[in-house]
């Protein structure tokens, strides 16, 4: 009997030295182009490299063509696409945990946004029943790589497809964001993500994995050699590293284990003795109207760099070519202007390859960034925008190096639109995501400035909570933007035009809470003085976060007159319906005195396109008929003109 009892007692820790730490692997489905998953990213990112996670959980990501395609994606298309076709992958950002869909009683199963710590550690405690090492080596010329694998059984396990798969992985860390270098122009909201972490370069052989073993007994060992090519967008220098997995193929489904372990390899270290990086292209975006791009390079190698040559272009436009020559030790870095004489005002992007004699690393040598050509002396019709056809020229939505940037939205109801005067577009900027002191700007079209010229524009905001205050500006800029100078600002409670709205919790069920117009009564008309801008200046709406709610705006109007004087020795409690008018509207006014009485329709650009009255009034309340039958739909400026002064307001005509 004691034998016996040894002999369990021997047995059972044996079966203990068996039981293998579970590295598990999440797998995201994410993309450049796609906004939500630059929101949710961060904070999966952060959960990842949490102290102590390092052992329980790997991560890597696959770039997906959702919503649209970019420069991941097809850098490694084929690759993606298959995975995304292995777990049918229903939307992005979207993830699995060692092949299962977590949380699957939420609205979006598998969104990353659900993930927690509490999953990590419970993934994390399931032994596992393989033990896995890999190795990984360059080869003499950096162009390919080795994976030396050994899995080893330490649960008796039977499969029926079993699938060993090699991936190479590099974080990439963008100058500017990569989704058409972080500007967003039309209707559709980009991401403004600009490091990835994990992303999946290349697999070997390929997606498929390379077939293992089905029958394993405890101890049983298995060795791979797999051999690859290095895609040349791969930075040698970057420490790269290679993932391997064990897979069971043959039990994949949503809710089962199918990855059965997971190992990683070193950093892939090179040391080239030619190396030049291109850090970036200008560290600050452009926006004047003669401005000099300039690439940043260091010397990424270990020997001294006293030759490079620069290739750029812009757009899709052809390659043009400068050499530069110097000395730049191990790790130094220059800057170079390049020439772009020729450029016609409007958003570019400049790309640039640096490259020098002996340069095998071709994975650090591209950068890009937004390239603005702006010009001054728009004409008023230019300026003017209620934003229903789309961003017109000259209005530039400049991110903020985090991501919050002005964007063109609607309302997407049949019954309420969210413009102001009842249209569909507006512009908004989207504080609740972002942290207090987060900045972005419009920049709009500069009008050529005759005599006195006001910036009429329309603003809908509500209060988070009483100490929340976003702030609006509008700011001007003499130097390209480096630094602005505020003609005029609300926040807070004297920005609100509504009333508080709290945000509620995305979690529960219901709405989120952030402020949207319903109705003309949430909308304020604001009118600015910018005689004094000078002439060459940028002119921009800045908007300063502070974790609030949205700031919308709407109807921006340039006009070579002062607007809303409302002076109460010429024409006072003006009042003007309907608005919107169709065949006809009423105006309302009192005169202080009686006197002469010139009333105007304005359009746009200025023009006098009516004239309703001219002649003398007796004092007190007014009424006149304005005929808009004839107008096309658009929005106007009703000018009230006495020998006092002029008052102004604005009419919107609909058809």
């Amino acid at each position: 009997m004691k034998k016996l009892i040894l002999s369990l007692a021997a047995f059972s820790a044996m079966s203990a030295s068996f039981a293998q730490t579970r590295l598990a692997l999440y797998e995201e489905f994410t993309g450049e182009n796609c906004y939500p998953c630059s929101q949710t990213n961060p904070g999966l990112d952060a959960l990842m490299n949490a102290s102590g996670n390092d052992s329980k959980v790997l991560m890597i990501k696959f770039m997906e063509p959702i919503p649209t395609v970019g420069i991941f994606y097809f850098q490694n298309k084929a690759q993606n696409d298959a995975r995304a076709s292995f777990y049918s992958l229903p939307f992005t950002p979207y993830g699995r945990m060692d092949g299962i869909v977590l949380h699957p009683s939420t609205s979006s199963p598998g969104h990353p946004g659900y993930l927690t710590q509490a999953d990590i550690d419970a993934e994390a405690a399931v032994p596992a029943n393989f033990n896995i090492s890999v190795t990984g080596a360059w080869n003499s010329t950096y162009d390919s790589v080795t994976a030396n694998v050994t899995v080893t059984c330490v649960t008796a396990y039977t499969g029926t497809n079993i699938k060993l798969r090699t991936a190479l992985v590099e974080t990439v860390n963008w100058p500017v964001p990569p989704s058409t270098a972080g500007l967003n122009m039309g209707l559709q909201i980009e991401s403004k993500e600009k490091d990835f972490d994990h992303v999946v370069r290349r697999m070997y052989p390929d997606a498929t994995g390379t077939s293992a073993s089905g029958t394993w007994t405890v101890g049983a060992t298995q060795t791979f050699t797999i051999k690859g090519a290095v895609p040349n967008y791969v930075d040698r220098n970057g420490n790269p590293f290679l993932v391997v997995w064990l897979q069971d193929d043959g039990i994949l489904s949503s809710t089962a284990t199918s990855v059965l372990q997971t190992a990683k390899s070193a950093p892939l270290t090179a040391a080239l003795t030619a190396d030049v990086a291109a850090d970036s292209i200008n560290n600050a975006p452009i926006y004047c109207t003669s401005a000099t791009p300039s690439v940043a390079f260091r010397n990424a190698g270990t020997t001294t760099l006293t030759d490079a040559t620069i290739y750029y272009k812009l757009d899709n436009g052809s390659w043009a070519s400068q050499a530069w020559t110097g000395s730049l030790a191990a790790g130094a870095s220059t800057s170079v202007a390049l020439s772009t004489t020729g450029v016609t005002p409007g958003t570019h992007v400049i790309y640039d390859s640096v490259v020098t004699t002996g340069d095998v690393n071709t994975g650090n040598a591209n950068s890009l960034n937004t390239f603005i050509q702006t010009k001054t002396g728009y004409d008023y019709g230019q300026v003017s925008t209620n934003f229903e056809a789309s961003l017109p020229t000259g209005y530039i939505p400049i991110a903020n190096p985090d991501g919050s940037s002005w964007s063109r939205v609607w309302s997407g109801s049949t019954t309420t639109n969210l413009g102001h005067n009842g249209s569909k577009f507006a512009m908004y900027c989207d504080n609740p995501d972002f942290p207090a002191g987060e900045a972005s700007y419009l920049i709009i079209p500069t009008p050529t400035i005759s005599g006195t010229t006001t910036l009429d524009f329309s603003v809908a905001y509500a209060q988070q909570t009483a100490s929340s205050s976003d702030r609006l500006d509008v700011v001007y800029s003499t130097d390209c933007g480096s630094t602005w100078t505020s003609i005029w600002n609300k926040s807070g409670a004297d920005l609100a035009t509504a009333a508080m709205s709290p945000i509620l919790n995305p979690g529960t069920s219901s709405a989120s809470g952030y402020f949207i117009p319903t109705t003309n009564a949430d909308w304020v008309t604001h009118h600015v003085d910018i005689t004094s801008v000078p002439s060459s200046a940028l002119i921009a709406f800045k908007n300063t976060s502070n974790g609030g709610n949205y700031i919308f705006l709407d109807d921006v109007i340039a006009t070579p007159y002062t607007l809303n004087v409302n002076n109460v020795n010429a024409a006072a409690n003006i009042a003007l319906y309907p608005n919107p008018a169709k065949d006809a509207a009423t105006l309302e006014f009192t005169l202080a005195t009686a006197g002469n009485v010139q009333i105007t329709v304005v359009d746009v650009i200025g023009r006098t396109v009516a004239t309703v009255a001219n002649g003398n009034m007796s004092a007190g309340t007014q009424k006149v008929q304005i005929n808009t039958a004839d107008l096309a739909a658009g929005v106007y400026t009703v000018k009230v003109s006495t020998d006092n002064g002029v008052s102004t307001e604005r009419l919107t005509v609909v058809k």
